[in-house]
C-alpha cells in the first residue's frame, strides 16, 4: 500500500519482484478497516475537492493510495483443457490484473463484479497472481454519492474452472400474440 499514486512499485507483478518486506492483507479486506488510510465520507463534493481541483475525468495523484496485491496459488492439473476464471467480487475503484508475468486486464465498476478468463495464462502448478488497486480513478466522478469511501477489496475472490463449451448467459423470452392464443418462446444464449 501507497499513500500516493506515483510512490506505486511498477514491476511488481514480475515473478522475481521481491515482496518479502510487504504487509499481509485479508481479501476481502479494504483498506482503511485494516490499518491503511483513513476512511472518507463525502456527500456533495468530490473526495479529493479539498486538496486539488475537480477537472474530469483527470484524478489526483496525491492520497490516490495503491494496493498491490501479490498471491502464488495453484492450478490442479484436472483443470487442463478447461476456462480458469479468475472472480473478484467488489475492487474499489479500479483493478488491473496480471497473471504470471502477463498483464489480463482491467476493471473500474467498483461495486459490482469482474471477471477474467485467464486461461492461456496459467499452467497447472504454482502461479503468480498480481494486481493493483486505485483509490480514485475517472469512474470515481460517476459515484459522487452519499457514502463512506473505502478502498480496497471488498468481496471474495476465487477462480474455478468451467468447461469450454458452457452457458454463461441464457435469457428466456415468452409472449403471447395479441388473441392470447399463440405462444412463441425466444431463447437466447451465451
Amino acid at each position: 500500500w501507497v499513500k500516493n499514486a506515483d510512490q506505486r512499485p511498477l514491476d511488481f507483478f514480475q515473478s522475481e519482484f521481491n515482496d518479502k518486506s510487504w504487509s499481509d492483507m485479508p481479501v476481502p479486506g479494504l483498506w482503511e478497516v485494516n490499518g491503511y488510510g483513513d476512511p472518507l465520507y463525502t456527500n456533495i463534493s468530490y473526495p479529493w475537492s479539498r486538496q486539488s481541483p475537480v477537472q474530469p475525468p483527470v484524478v489526483p495523484i496525491e492520497n490516490n493510495h495503491v494496493g498491490s496485491y501479490r498471491k502464488m496459488i495453484e492450478i490442479p492439473s484436472s483443470w487442463s483443457g478447461k476456462s480458469v476464471i479468475a472472480h473478484f467480487g467488489s475492487v474499489t475503484s479500479n483493478m488491473y490484473l496480471w497473471v504470471n508475468g502477463h498483464y489480463v486486464g482491467y476493471s473500474e465498476d467498483s461495486k459490482i463484479e469482474a471477471e477474467f478468463d485467464i486461461s492461456k495464462y496459467v499452467k497447472p502448478g504454482k502461479n503468480l497472481i498480481a494486481f493493483q488497486v486505485f483509490r480514485w480513478c475517472d469512474g470515481t466522478f460517476l459515484a459522487d454519492q452519499d457514502f463512506w469511501r473505502l478502498s480496497g477489496v471488498g468481496r471474495d475472490c476465487y477462480l474455478f474452472d468451467q468447461n469450454k463449451n458452457s452457458i454463461q448467459d441464457i435469457r428466456i423470452t415468452p409472449d403471447l400474440d395479441p388473441n392470447y392464443q399463440n405462444g412463441k418462446l425466444t431463447v437466447e444464449i451465451t
